[in-house]
C-alpha cells in the first residue's frame, strides 16, 4: 500500500520469504546486470531506507504479501491490521492477482510499453517479467516515491535496458513525464498501459486523485488503457478499526472509497468487461472465493478512446526499441 504524501506508489507483490530479524530487513535478490552505480542516478538510488523507524506503506504491502524487505516497524502495524480484519491478508494477494491479469490483458491487447505508478518493492512476477511472457521487448517504467522501493527497484532492473525505476511524487504526473529515463523509455506518441494499482487510497480528496488520473490520461496517445484497483470499505465490518491503525502510521493512511467513486476514475474511458467489479470477479483465470467482496476492493480498466496511432490511416509504422 503506497503513501500519497513520502511515497505514492509501491511494486506490489512478492514471493514467500523468511521474516528477517527484529529491525533488519533481508537484502533482495539481485538481478544479474551491470551495479546500480552504472544506471544514471535518480533521487536516493542507494540500497539503504532513510526512515527504518517509520512505517513504509511499500514495506507494509510486502510484508502483507510474504516479502522480505520490511522492518519491525511495519511488521508491527502489518499485524496490528492482521488482528482487526484477518481477510486483509487476502485482499492483498487479491490485488496482486489482479495486477497480473490485468497485465496480461494488456500484453494480449498489443500494448508493449507500461508505466507502474506506486510500484512499491521489487517483486517476483513484476510488471516486466509478466508483460514479457507475451510481448518479450515489452518495456516498463516503475515510479514511487518511497525512496527504498525505488532504491531496491534500479537494483533489481540493474543491466536491463526496457525497465527503470524512478522516485516522484505520484501527484505529480508533469515531474513523472518529465523524467528523462520516463522519456528515454517510453514513446508517448503509441498506447501505454498505466497502472494505478492500490495507490489512489493514499491520495486524499484535498489533492483530487481524479485530476491527477486525468494528468496521466491526458498524456497518452489512444488506445492507451489504464488499470486502476482501490480499496473500499463496504461492508467492511473493521473499517473504523482499520482506518484509526491507519491514521497512527500516517504512511499507510487509507481513504477508501465507494464503488460510484472509484468508478468515476475511470470516467471518459471505453470499459473493459467485466466494469468495475470486486478484483477476484475480474475476468478470473480460477476459482472464484465464495466472498469476493471480502477482497475490500474494486478493480477496472478502461481504454482511452480513439483509434490507436499504428491503426490510422496512413500512420507510420515505426519501432522505439523492442516494444511497437
Amino acid at each position: 500500500m503506497p503513501d500519497a504524501g513520502q511515497s505514492p506508489g509501491s511494486p506490489a507483490g512478492h514471493g514467500p520469504a523468511a521474516e528477517p530479524a527484529p529491525g533488519e530487513p533481508t537484502p533482495g535478490k539481485q538481478a544479474p546486470g551491470q551495479p546500480v552505480s552504472e544506471r544514471r542516478p535518480s533521487d536516493d538510488s542507494g540500497p539503504g531506507d532513510p526512515a527504518a523507524d517509520q512505517v513504509s506503506a511499500a514495506r507494509l504491502y510486502d510484508f502483507f504479501l510474504g516479502g522480505h524487505r520490511n522492518f519491525a516497524v511495519d511488521r508491527e502495524l502489518g499485524r496490528r491490521l492482521i488482528d482487526a480484519e484477518p481477510g486483509i491478508l487476502q485482499a492483498a494477494r487479491s490485488s496482486r492477482a489482479f495486477l497480473r491479469r490485468a497485465v496480461r490483458f494488456l500484453a494480449t491487447a498489443g500494448i508493449g510499453q507500461f508505466l507502474d505508478l506506486g510500484s512499491g518493492m521489487p517483486a517476483a512476477d513484476s510488471v516486466h517479467e509478466i508483460a514479457r511472457q507475451i510481448r518479450p521487448g515489452a518495456r516498463v517504467g516503475y515510479v514511487d516515491s518511497d525512496p527504498s522501493a525505488v532504491a531496491h527497484g534500479r537494483q533489481a532492473l540493474a543491466g536491463d535496458p526496457g525497465a527503470t525505476a524512478v522516485r516522484h511524487d505520484l501527484r505529480d504526473p508533469d515531474g513523472v513525464f518529465a523524467d528523462p529515463e520516463v522519456g528515454d523509455l517510453l514513446d508517448l506518441d503509441k498506447p501505454v498501459g498505466l497502472l494505478l494499482v492500490t495507490v489512489l487510497h493514499q491520495i486524499p480528496d484535498d489533492d483530487d486523485p481524479a485530476e491527477v488520473v486525468r494528468g496521466y490520461a491526458s498524456r497518452v496517445a489512444p488506445g492507451s488503457y489504464l488499470v486502476l484497483a482501490h480499496p473500499t470499505f463496504e461492508s467492511c465490518p473493521a473499517a473504523g478499526a482499520i482506518a484509526e491503525l491507519c491514521e497512527g502510521g500516517s504512511a499507510a493512511r487509507i481513504q477508501a472509497r465507494s464503488r460510484a467513486a472509484i468508478a468515476g476514475f475511470l470516467d471518459g474511458l471505453e470499459l473493459a468487461e467485466p466494469g468495475i467489479v470486486h478484483l477476484p470477479l475480474w475476468r478470473p483465470d480460477g476459482p472464484v472465493p465464495e466472498r469476493p467482496e471480502r477482497a475490500w476492493s474494486y478493480g477496472g480498466v478502461g481504454r482511452k478512446p480513439g483509434a490507436a496511432p499504428d491503426a490510422r490511416p496512413g500512420a507510420r509504422h515505426e519501432r522505439r526499441g523492442p516494444a511497437s
